[in-house]
């Protein structure tokens, strides 16, 4: 099939294609999440069981709201340059989101049982990991 000459591609053909790509595209989103997921969690449990960490970005509110101000700095950042940043830029934009998501979030482990924290992000990483 040539892709190049649109005009005599058929709607079922179009189908067809998409009926192919979409399954590995979302192959992949799920997999990315279920890497991600996986940062957040080892980053927030490394927070969440380390007094140091805990008193550096608990004790004042300062430190987590540069925390939350550069996750949503780069959620904008990436959405207005996603067309134009290369693979291995997204890639670490996206794990460096991922880390400081788990800074924001180690208070968790403070708060709650290691067990219920550890049932809970082994079975979101797993739905994402069996939906991919």
């Amino acid at each position: 099939m040539n892709f190049n000459d649109y005009s005599r591609v058929t709607s079922r053909e179009r189908e067809l294609e998409m009926s192919k790509v979409l399954p590995m595209l979302m192959r992949k989103v799920y997999t990315w999440m279920a890497m991600a997921l996986a940062i957040t969690g080892v980053v927030a449990y490394g927070v969440g069981t380390s007094e140091n960490m805990m008193m550096m970005l608990y004790t004042s509110r300062m430190p987590l709201i540069v925390a939350g101000l550069a996750e949503l700095g780069i959620v904008f950042y990436v959405s207005a340059r996603i067309n134009r940043l290369s693979l291995v830029a997204a890639t670490s934009w996206f794990i460096v989101f991922s880390i400081l998501n788990g800074l924001t979030l180690g208070w968790i482990f403070a708060a709650f049982t290691m067990a219920s924290i550890a049932k809970t992000f082994f079975i979101t990483s797993g739905t994402f990991g069996a939906m991919a």
